[in-house]
């Protein structure tokens, strides 16, 4: 790969005070590969300082990612299970191919972020932010799943990818399913991300030197989902790999040349297929 890339930050405007003042980025990247040809990407940037607690940013970007060689070329197999749409939902139990696609195109992605940084003078240590991203990826490079591709085939009928599928000429049975990586026709992924912490100086013991710390970070996504070429979206946010809540809070307490920390993960309640009727393909 050949690149040429830029970056320029200025200043825009300020008030009298000094207190407002508004700033802005602007990048652009030109890169030739040598598998896939040239592409061109940007990005665009504000950060606006409202007064001294509370500044406001927002960053539009154009991005590209060239597919890794595991991607183009890796090969493994495994063992599996799928349920044949064909046989009323029957088990059959299937050697997975998971392998690399040497046809994949670069994966190009809009992306708009827009949050805060919010430390008030009267509390001293404290800062808070948030952020809302939004990114839509196009000819996004995934891996569908066996049972994926068996769904999308024989109840979306999507036909290109009945051909990742093999059956036993004798039984009829799903013995194969190759589960390449493809250049899905777009992936969408929205949320929000908070982060809070805080820093003090305890007095706990007189005759020594003492910190405190406390930050959390918090995620919330609202959707996650992806097309293939021709099918219908599927959101996953909200499944057990892709829960809505996940949070971490790490609390950390410093007594002279000595450290003490605690820390504490959340994962949220996911569900095992999202697109499973409770009652109809689930009981529970």
């Amino acid at each position: 790969v050949t690149e040429y890339f830029g970056e320029l930050q200025a200043p825009i405007w300020e008030s009298q005070s000094g207190q407002q003042s508004l700033g802005g980025t602007v990048a652009a990247r030109s890169s030739d590969y040598s598998r896939s040809g040239g592409i061109n990407t940007w990005k665009l940037g504000l950060e606006f300082q409202v007064f001294e607690d509370l500044r406001l940013r927002a960053t539009k970007s154009r991005d590209v990612r060239e597919p890794t060689f595991a991607e183009l070329f890796d090969a493994q197999g495994g063992g599996g299970s799928v349920n044949d749409p064909t046989r009323g939902n029957a088990n059959s139990q299937i050697t997975s191919v998971a392998g690399g696609n040497p046809n994949l195109n670069p994966e190009i992605g809009d992306t708009v972020v827009a949050g805060l940084v919010y430390q008030p003078s009267f509390i001293e240590g404290l800062s808070i932010s948030t952020d809302w991203y939004q990114v839509e990826v196009k000819d996004a490079i995934a891996q569908l799943g066996s049972q994926r591709i068996v769904d999308e085939c024989y109840i979306r009928n999507q036909t290109a990818l009945c051909k990742n599928i093999e059956r036993d000429t004798t039984t009829g049975l799903i013995g194969r399913v190759y589960n390449y990586y493809l250049n899905v026709a777009q992936a969408r992924v929205e949320g929000v991300d908070l982060e809070v912490s805080y820093s003090m100086e305890p007095n706990f013991f007189d005759s020594e030197q003492e910190s405190l710390r406390v930050r959390a970070l918090a995620g919330y996504l609202i959707e996650r989902s992806d097309t293939p070429l021709g099918g219908t979206p599927t959101d996953v946010s909200g499944g057990y790999s892709t829960p809505k809540w996940t949070s971490n809070v790490t609390t950390t307490y410093g007594l002279g040349p000595m450290s003490f920390q605690l820390q504490m993960r959340y994962i949220d309640a996911g569900l095992l297929n999202t697109t499973w009727v409770q009652g109809v393909d689930v009981d529970d």
